[in-house]
């Protein structure tokens, strides 16, 4: 379940739905009262196209670019409220659709995150909210006082929470916590044990230090943490090992180790010298790396990255991480490739790139995003109910993790549905 909850950092826009070119949607966002909800973010998914805005004081949206002809989900997410999908949403080049919705109000869970030790409370937590049938979910952080709230996309139902890697600490589940509508179901606190350590050194078959191996350990309970080298081969897991028997596994790029078992932890306490000598793999293999942005430098969210082989015919591919970065490490003989980055929303770019078993070819891309005068329009207006529940604070992080969530339980068709068409 843990593994389940951080994976929803890296979910974001898992949608995918088949299209045809261009066209514009458009509309209004209420609550079931009709108020208008401002700063409400909605997002039209599908295969190959995508685009995005947020509502005027007003409720309104619209978007304008980044949509080909074809079918959309139409996701609504605002603070407060419970995230919606309207599927099916049919956009047609040079033509505007017009798709209002309403939110319903969102319950809320609030409480206390302390060291179980000093019973001081824990800032900077991530806690995340999930219901027990996996349909919906929400995301808060503790303030300086250990204290969090969680406020959105929280239907009346029982939930689960997670503080999720807290430094320093073991993670803990909490629940099941009832919520209803419009209320804060206040009191979930958790008191957090110090976490285990597992250090140790990584090293190449010579004896000298590899730096940037990525070491994980994982627990049978699967409790589990993660740490990477530095410079002097030496790394430190400090979060999220609970007391167990944990696999320790080293991960490098052209080499391999054996995972090391049945290596024991006690919370509060250090496991040392877990070392590990990494042998190189064969190479049979050139290497492609790039980062794949939009014109602004950003990272763009379910883009691919394609390499085909002009007369070995080699085709690999890699989807880049959150950061933009790609790298296609296997499968690549020596060959001219045709490398090309395509985007949801945006225009391809390819470029041509000669590959060199055991070397490094570097391939960037900037991709534009499709014009208006490619795409349809969506439009219209966000409406709610009243005064939906308001945290004292909110983070962009915390925000990004919470339209994440809204994402996936959309993407698993999970959400109650608009209007249908």
């Amino acid at each position: 379940m843990l593994l389940i909850l951080i994976s929803f950092a890296f979910l974001f826009l898992m949608l995918s739905v088949s299209v045809p070119l261009n066209k514009t949607v458009s509309g209004a966002v209420y609550a079931s009262s009709g108020v208008p909800v401002q700063d409400a973010v909605v997002t039209a998914t599908s295969g190959i196209g995508f685009g995005t805005a947020t509502t005027d004081v007003y409720g309104r949206y619209s978007i304008t670019s980044g949509l080909p002809s074809g079918n959309y989900n139409l996701t609504i997410f605002a603070s407060g409220y419970v995230q919606i999908t309207v599927e099916n949403v049919s956009v047609t080049v040079g033509v505007t659709t017009t798709e209002n919705a309403y939110l319903n109000y969102s319950g809320g869970i609030s409480g206390t995150i302390t060291d179980a030790s000093t019973d001081i409370g824990l800032p900077n937590v991530a806690v995340v909210a999930t219901s027990s049938d996996g349909k919906y979910g929400g995301a808060g952080t503790t303030d300086i006082f250990g204290d969090y709230v969680i406020v959105t996309n929280l239907p009346r139902g029982t939930y689960n929470v997670t503080a999720i890697l807290p430094k320093g600490h073991v993670s803990k589940t909490l629940g099941p916590i009832s919520v209803t509508e419009g209320a804060i179901t206040t009191g979930n606190d958790m008191a957090l044990e110090d976490t285990g350590i597992i250090s140790g050194t990584v090293t190449d078959n010579s004896g000298k230090p590899l730096a940037n191996v990525n070491v994980t350990a994982v627990s049978t309970s699967m409790a589990f943490g993660t740490a990477e080298t530095d410079t002097t081969g030496y790394y430190s897991i400090t979060d999220g090992l609970a007391n167990g028997t944990y696999t320790v596994i080293a991960t490098y790029l052209g080499a391999t180790s054996t995972p090391l078992t049945n290596v024991s932890v006690v919370e509060g306490q250090e496991t040392s010298n877990i070392n590990f000598t990494m042998i190189p793999s064969p190479i049979t293999s050139g290497i492609i790396t790039g980062r794949v942005t939009d014109s602004k430098s950003a990272p763009i969210a379910n883009s691919l990255v394609t390499a085909e082989g002009q007369t070995l015919f080699s085709n690999q591919s890699a989807q880049p991480d959150s950061s933009g970065n790609y790298i296609i490490s296997t499968g690549l003989p020596n060959d001219t490739y045709n490398v090309t980055a395509s985007g949801p929303g945006y225009l391809p770019s390819s470029q041509t790139v000669t590959v060199t078993v055991g070397n490094l070819s570097q391939a960037d891309f900037t991709l534009t995003e499709i014009p208006s005068d490619q795409s349809g329009t969506i439009s219209g207006t966000v409406t709610g109910g009243g005064t939906p529940l308001i945290p004292e604070y909110e983070s962009p992080l915390i925000m990004l993790l919470l339209v994440t969530l809204a994402a996936v339980a959309i993407a698993k068709s999970s959400n109650r549905k608009v209007k249908p068409r």
